[in-house]
């Protein structure tokens, strides 16, 4: 039997803006555009150098988060979820149920900032088990739990025949 412990899986993100005194994020103007009916729009600049269009939906290198630029704010629309739900998508302030385990995708504070979290679980056999699950094979019952797992043999009693010939 083989299984992996899987942690509580985390991911943090700030939105590439300046803010003012109180917290709001401040419009990026140095990319100003003009749109073909006349409307002025502000691009934004991403963490990595890169020019996105008002509008603009992506993701940084890392693929944990979806950003998208409004009028020369940069905001995140979205998680990206972990390898464990194949990386469905999960929009900001929403949780998501997959075969019993909650994955979640919360906004907090005024900066934007964005977190992903997912359930604990222990992996066996390509089966996922809540914490406190208790799962046997043959004598040894493996316990999950939240730092590894807790492993303990379980009582058996064998018996033997011996026969005798006269």
């Amino acid at each position: 039997m083989a299984g992996t412990g899987t942690k509580n899986r985390r991911y943090e993100t700030v939105p590439q803006n300046t803010y003012d005194s109180n917290g709001s994020p401040i419009p990026n103007q140095l990319y100003k555009r003009i749109e073909s009916d006349g409307s002025v729009v502000y691009d934004c600049q991403d963490i990595s150098g890169v020019i996105r269009k008002n509008k603009e939906e992506y993701r940084r290198p890392n693929n944990h988060f979806i950003y998208v630029c409004d009028n020369g704010v940069e905001t995140v629309k979205a998680c990206v979820g972990s390898p464990r739900i194949n990386g469905t998508i999960i929009p900001v302030n929403e949780i998501l149920t997959v075969e019993g385990f909650w994955y979640n995708c919360t906004s907090q504070g005024k900066d934007g900032k964005a977190v992903y979290t997912e359930e604990d679980a222990c992996n066996i056999n390509g089966k996922l088990h809540h914490i406190g699950d208790v799962i046997s094979a043959g004598i040894t019952t493996f316990r999950c739990d939240s730092t590894n797992y807790n492993m303990t043999l379980s009582s058996v009693i064998m018996h033997s025949e011996v026969s005798s010939t006269p």
